[in-house]
């Protein structure tokens, strides 16, 4: 059967009613994601024009099977989609995000 079908059939209120009961935790809604650009043409956010231009750094948490928990900093390129930088480590505090910039920052300055 095809998602769509299924859906129909179940309404996600009750879904959400049976996780309540079970004590399950429910899942975040996720906002959508807004435009670059309003109506009227106004900058929301900058567009990427050439390599280096932007670079959005990025955090993702999980664990290992051994149940130890680590952290990565993602740093890609906007324009390039290329991942600059990503650096794994178990605890990341500020003095760690910025030791990780700082090579990524001088090394893109040389170019």
């Amino acid at each position: 059967m095809p998602n769509s079908y299924l859906a129909a059939l179940i309404n996600h209120k009750k879904v959400e009613r049976i996780w309540r009961e079970e004590g399950l935790q429910l899942p975040h809604r996720h906002k959508k994601r807004q435009r670059l650009y309003h109506h009227d043409a106004s900058v929301i956010r900058l567009r990427p024009r050439y390599p280096n231009h932007i670079w959005p750094i990025g955090f993702v948490h999980d664990k290992l099977s051994t149940g130890q928990p680590y952290k990565m900093l993602t740093v890609p390129g906007e324009y390039t989609r290329e991942a600059s930088r990503v650096a794994v480590v178990s605890q990341m505090g500020s003095e760690d995000v910025l030791e990780a910039l700082c090579p990524l920052l001088l090394r893109r300055e040389a170019d």
